[in-house]
């Protein structure tokens, strides 16, 4: 285990057992949130902050995306990063309560301990495919993060759009996926729910890389799938 995680190995495991896989087992492995100074063991307050990053990490994967490729090549869904918020007391944890969120506030159920209750994995997450980051982009969202820059403040606001409107979740048609991309472009380009407006983001955008045609975009892009 990574350095630093290693007083977390026996939790872990005790918490693993109530996350099951297609076959009802128990997950053997997962990826642990961890802040500068306080490692894993991090506050309620710190779930903002891990949102964020997960988001990142998100949209830094969703760009590799290859569709329509009949399956092959890479690709991802915002599912793939959801993230569960997961405390304890003490040495090893003992019984579990679960906790969501309604629009008064929230609700809690109780009364159970790890591995009874079972988190199963969505269908619509990949157990075959493995992400793969952009980590160019997604230093340079860091960089743009640490200046301060106002288009980062837009993607706090349009991001959320995105990640939903890319779960492939069963329960959102591709209806309400197209509304929620267009407000999240909306959003970005800081169109004001303007049709001229966000056209003209969109061509202000894309103006400086001058035209190319799809079949043209195919032939220079190295990951796309070849049939």
């Amino acid at each position: 285990m990574t350095s630093g995680l290693e007083s977390s190995a026996g939790p872990l495991d005790k918490i693993l057992s109530g996350y099951i896989d297609r076959h009802g087992k128990p997950l053997q492995n997962c990826v642990v949130a961890s802040l500068p100074g306080k490692g894993w063991d991090i506050e309620k307050s710190d779930f903002a902050s891990v949102r964020w990053a997960s988001s990142l990490l998100f949209l830094a994967s969703w760009s590799r995306n290859s569709y329509y490729g009949f399956g092959f090549g890479r690709y991802v869904n915002s599912s793939n990063f959801r993230l569960v918020g997961q405390g304890f007391r003490g040495s090893m944890p003992g019984y579990i309560a679960i906790s969501t969120r309604r629009r008064d506030g929230s609700s809690m159920d109780g009364g159970y301990k790890h591995g009874e209750f079972k988190f199963s994995l969505p269908p619509q997450v990949s157990i075959r495919d493995e992400a793969s980051v952009d980590e160019r982009f997604l230093a340079a969202l860091d960089a743009a993060q640490a200046t301060g820059a106002v288009l980062m403040e837009r993607l706090r606001t349009a991001l959320p759009f995105i990640q939903l409107a890319n779960t492939d979740d069963e329960f959102m048609t591709e209806h309400n996926e197209a509304i929620l991309m267009a407000s999240a472009f909306e959003q970005l380009l800081d169109a004001d729910a303007g049709k001229y407006k966000l056209s003209r983001g969109f061509a202000e955008l894309f103006n400086q890389f001058g035209q190319m045609t799809v079949g043209d975009a195919m032939k220079v892009r190295p990951d796309f799938p070849r049939h």
